[in-house]
């Protein structure tokens, strides 16, 4: 059969479909509502509607476009989705011992990151046993440096050439970041002019010696590590990027030898969808830049990106969910193509990665090449109907961020008119409120808390204090300890069920997460059949708080009768929020009333102040 008739005969059987006509039959299946009812708005205020068609890719030039052409939407990768698989070491453990360092290796990791901020020097000695048994030719290395990063690059070749090995067989990037440090210092390391002509020397030098070798970073984790949402982080990220291009080339340095130097890091968060998105769309946003300084070719405008899971989301409490959050955002990251990926261990926040949890971060990306063959299919979410749209809508939004900045001057002048730090604590402002009100979850921190966990007081000295006090969880993380430094015993809560089955059943359920969050030891009263038998179990256990779970009307004759038996300093909560009846439970003793709109962590600050008193 001819491919025309075969063609003929799909059609005829499976014609097209409108977009209407699926708004119809959603309607049909939602009883008549509107389908529109169920859209979702995302942080950065992109509406999510619950289904996209073909119709919704009209007027998206790239659509057609294959991997490897510009804007390079679709990757810079042609045969497959291959990535580094990275794992960071701080220096200075590592010059003691590269132990864990060669398992590493061993143990399927194709890049070294090494961390050297708490190392002033590294003498030309340290560098050689830094790197003692390393195939460089097989392995990519990436140095975060600072100020260090030409002597580091001079003591390398130094080392190469030792080894005899070829210089331009070693690929790997210094991450020279001084936009960043201005940005995080309200400094830059010496002066700006000074730091971009230290940027200069490193191009000049790598010309010579490191063809493979990267020097300037983007680091747009940087905001994704603050709060900042999707569309700001590459927002910024973009105008960083083209701060750099436009110094460097204020010192006669081509296009040509600066976008070839170029490394983006960007932070991956629990959006899942987004995330993918957000990769997809730096490719293409920064490609435009990059062709507006008319390079030669149009291949320098691809971006060597470097994906790692974002800080913001990790938490101390319940450190085995970290294991699901760094599963999907890796997945993420690699689905968006990302050209290496770090995987952090699980506990990386609390203390000093151990050997278990470090095998656990780096057999994630192996599960994702060996298992899941995702690094097989070149763009593998290419023809997504909803992925397409959301790299558009990203992009969108991040253009007219860029955009804003460009108009204020550029990169510096936005960040001394503190018009990027403004919107970074914007933004992080309104999603801690949107943890402390729920809307968005932290399992085993702000919902569905471990109640059986004891927190260590341990901390990982590898990572920046301010790092890990701008994370989510922090706040609900000191509110806890808080609650257990109280004394050698947690305060207890009681959980006093009655009435209404149905009721009593749902708001205990509710109330022991909601407490739960505080680290209360919490004692459930179901199972009780008269109000006296619990209150003779409340004298017993003389806890310092009773949470009354039951139905609206019950409550004024329930809570009566508590008050009259209950220790003074007990403290009554409520569980829901009785509006009829709400002034009267006040005069009866009830302090707090715990319900879905509660701030939890006001209403949890204010019980704990109260228990102080």
């Amino acid at each position: 059969m001819a491919d025309n008739q075969i063609k003929s005969d799909f059609y005829t059987n499976f014609p097209p479909i409108t977009k209407q006509e699926w708004e119809e039959k959603v309607k049909a299946d939602l009883k008549g509502k509107s389908p529109e009812k169920l859209t979702w708005k995302s942080f950065e205020g992109i509406d999510v509607p619950p289904f996209y068609t073909s119709e919704d890719l009209k007027g998206m030039d790239y659509i057609h476009s294959h991997p490897g052409d510009f804007p390079f939407r679709r990757g810079t990768k042609v045969a497959n989705n291959n990535w580094f698989i990275r794992q960071d070491f701080n220096v200075a453990p590592i010059l003691k011992s590269n132990k864990n360092l060669k398992l590493a290796i061993n143990s399927g990791i194709t890049e070294l990151g090494f961390i050297t901020s708490q190392t002033k020097t590294l003498p030309n000695r340290d560098i050689k046993n830094l790197l003692d048994e390393v195939d460089l030719e097989r392995i990519r290395i990436n140095f975060d440096a600072d100020i260090n990063s030409l002597d580091i690059l001079k003591q390398l070749v130094e080392v190469l050439k030792s080894k005899d090995i070829k210089l331009n067989k070693v690929s790997g990037a210094i991450e020279y970041n001084p936009l960043g440090n201005f940005l995080k210092n309200n400094q830059f390391y010496f002066s700006e002019e000074n730091d971009f002509e230290l940027a200069g020397s490193m191009l000049q030098f790598c010309d010579e010696n490191l063809p493979e070798f990267k020097v300037l970073s983007i680091g747009g984790n940087t905001f994704s590590n603050s709060g900042a949402s999707l569309s700001q982080e590459l927002g910024f990220a973009l105008a960083m990027g083209a701060e750099n291009l436009v110094k460097l080339s204020e010192l006669g340095f081509s296009i040509e030898k600066i976008a070839s130097r170029i490394q983006m890091s960007l932070g991956v968060g629990s959006n899942y969808f987004m995330e993918i998105a957000k990769i997809r769309a730096a490719r293409q946003l920064w490609a435009s830049i990059v062709s507006a300084f008319n390079p030669e070719q149009k291949n320098l405008g691809e971006i060597f990106i470097h994906s790692a899971p974002t800080f913001w989301n990790k938490t101390k409490l319940d450190p085995y969910v970290n294991m699901l959050r760094f599963s999907t955002e890796s997945l993420s990251a690699a689905i968006g193509g990302s050209d290496s990926i770090s995987t952090f261990p699980f506990n990386m926040i609390s203390k000093e990665p151990g050997t278990f949890s470090e095998r656990i971060a780096r057999n994630t990306q192996i599960i994702l090449k060996e298992e899941s063959y995702i690094d097989k299919i070149v763009d593998p979410s290419a023809g997504s109907y909803y992925i397409e749209n959301l790299t558009d809508k990203i992009a969108s939004q991040a253009w007219e961020i860029f955009k804003e900045i460009e108009n204020m001057g550029g990169f510096v002048s936005a960040c001394k008119k503190g018009f990027i730090q403004d919107k970074i604590v914007e933004s992080q402002q309104k999603r801690e409120n949107n943890y402390s009100t729920r809307k968005e979850v932290l399992v085993g921190t702000n919902n569905y808390p471990n109640l059986n966990e004891v927190e260590e007081n341990t901390t990982n000295p590898l990572i920046d204090p301010t790092q890990i006090e701008t994370r989510a969880a922090f706040e609900f993380e000191e509110l806890r300890k808080s609650i257990e430094n109280l004394g050698n015993k947690k305060p207890t809560a009681v959980l006093f069920p009655y009435g209404d089955p149905v009721m009593r059943t749902a708001r205990t359920i509710f109330a022991t997460n909601f407490i739960g969050v505080g680290g209360f030891e919490i004692k459930d009263l179901t199972g009780i059949k008269t109000i006296d038998e619990g209150i003779e179990i409340c004298k017993a256990e003389n806890p310092q708080v009773v949470v009354c779970c039951s139905s609206d009307p019950e409550y004024p004759q329930f809570i009566s009768q508590l008050s009259k038996n209950l220790n003074k300093n007990t403290l009554l909560v409520v569980a829901g929020y009785p509006s009829e009846s709400i002034e009267q439970l006040k005069s009866m003793g009830a302090k707090h009333f715990i319900h879905i709109k509660s701030n939890i962590f006001e209403t949890l600050s204010d019980i704990l102040n109260n228990l102080e008193k």
